[in-house]
């Protein structure tokens, strides 16, 4: 019963934090779908119908510092420093979703939420 609540909340949080900065219009249309995608599915997955893969984290991880060092060049680039943060950050999120199993997961994402949730009030 209190996995199922903290799901819940969690979720609920990731959501109020994502849909300021998906209904602002800075990030056009494929970063907010992409993220609703990601976040729909993760919401159907059952992080405890397997076991714990090191595999699948360190392929996240991987995922990550690409995506990483890609924000960051395309950041030197067009010089949208606070555009390609917030899309880092939303890919840390749909990571966190993906591998929530458990409590230390999501308290993670609770912090990932606030921290959506202040920056969308700066990118509005």
């Amino acid at each position: 019963m209190t996995r199922r609540w903290l799901v819940a909340v969690s979720y609920g949080l990731v959501a109020a934090a994502f849909l300021p900065l998906a209904l602002s219009g800075e990030f056009g249309w494929l970063t907010p779908l992409g993220f609703t995608l990601a976040y729909a599915v993760s919401a159907w997955r059952d992080p405890h119908a397997a076991p714990p893969r090191p595999q699948t984290a360190r392929w996240w991880t991987a995922t990550l510092i690409v995506a990483l060092v890609g924000l960051v060049a395309w950041s030197l680039r067009d010089g949208r420093w606070l555009d390609h943060a917030i899309t880092f950050a939303l890919l840390m999120t749909a990571s966190r979703l993906f591998q929530r199993r458990w409590a230390k997961d999501y308290l993670q994402l609770i912090g990932l939420s606030f921290i959506l949730l202040l920056v969308s009030a700066i990118a509005s």
